[in-house]
């Protein structure tokens, strides 16, 4: 373990910060990817992924995992997407597969072929590609087989970042 020290007093403060490996595959927490990255690559999550910023490259989650993706307003992907849940006011150049429910807010943009177990398509969200439900069967059987005892659905809002960027 490492520790913080506190420069004044020159003692060892209670904080203790660890620096041990953990791999991503075996949690599931919240990641972020602020509006000030740019990313040129493949991207794997599992838990919820947030990005402000921009990815270029393909975004998927762990084999085996479970991932939810929220792209806020103003946040861009230039390639394909596959997530479990896909709440999004950004942009998506490239084909999108949602597991469950693909959620397009009044201002995202999809440039790509989607397949879908469910859709929700807010007023003024641009959509241009091959829509695909798949079928309720097979969504229900999905459903049913990586769900939890008591899980319960993020409630999570996105942000203008556009504005953001502007100001800052």
């Amino acid at each position: 373990m490492w520790f913080l020290s506190d420069k004044n007093t020159k003692k060892k403060s209670n904080t203790e910060v660890s620096l041990d490996v953990v791999d991503p595959r075996s949690s599931e927490g919240h990641c972020f990817i602020s509006g000030n990255v740019h990313i040129s690559g493949e991207v794997q999550f599992g838990g919820t992924l947030r990005i402000d910023g921009r990815v270029d490259g393909k975004i998927s989650v762990f084999d085996g995992k479970r991932g939810t993706l929220i792209l806020s307003r103003g946040a861009f992907v230039n390639g394909p997407v596959e997530a479990t849940e896909i709440v999004t006011d950004g942009t998506i150049y490239g084909d999108v597969y949602v597991e469950n429910k693909l959620e397009c807010r009044s201002h995202s943009v999809i440039k790509g072929d989607m397949q879908y177990g469910a859709i929700q398509i807010g007023e003024g969200a641009q959509m241009v590609g091959k829509c695909t439900q798949r079928s309720t069967t097979q969504a229900k059987i999905t459903e049913i087989a990586n769900s939890t005892p008591q899980q319960s659905t993020p409630s999570l809002a996105t942000r203008d970042v556009v504005s953001l960027r502007k100001n800052g």
